[in-house]
């Protein structure tokens, strides 16, 4: 099954998939990490490198995080060369809820990633009254 990771600033991911699963149930083989003020490039990149080894199984890993071109984003492009990554950027908690509800065995990364993009994008709306 394709492992999910999600990385930001602070607390944040640690939160996406904290909401997600108290909305749609426990996930597996996902991930979170954050960096925290102060805290070291080089220790972030081991944290995140372990997390991602622990939901690498070969079928690849969909990385969600916070901001394009932040630490978090950086750290990940710097792992994807010793796994296979997929990055997006923007993540938002619907689409960390598809990540949950929409991965089976049998779907590819490249289909993975499609679907919770779009969910994502789909989840961006003005609110009418």
């Amino acid at each position: 099954m394709i492992g999910v990771i999600v990385v930001s600033h602070g607390n944040l991911a640690k939160e996406l998939v904290r909401s997600a699963e108290m909305l749609m149930g426990e996930s597996q083989q996902m991930g979170y990490e954050g960096i925290m003020p102060d805290e070291s490039a080089d220790l972030f990149y081991e944290r995140v490198l372990a997390l991602t080894e622990k939901v690498d199984t070969g079928s690849g890993i969909l990385a969600m995080v916070d901001l394009y071109g932040g630490t978090p984003c950086n750290t990940v492009y710097r792992i994807s060369c010793q796994h296979k990554i997929r990055i997006v950027t923007g993540v938002n908690l619907p689409m960390v809820m598809a990540a949950i509800a929409e991965r089976t065995e049998e779907m590819t990364l490249n289909e993975f990633v499609a679907e919770v993009l779009a969910t994502g994008a789909g989840g961006v709306v003005e609110f009418l009254v």
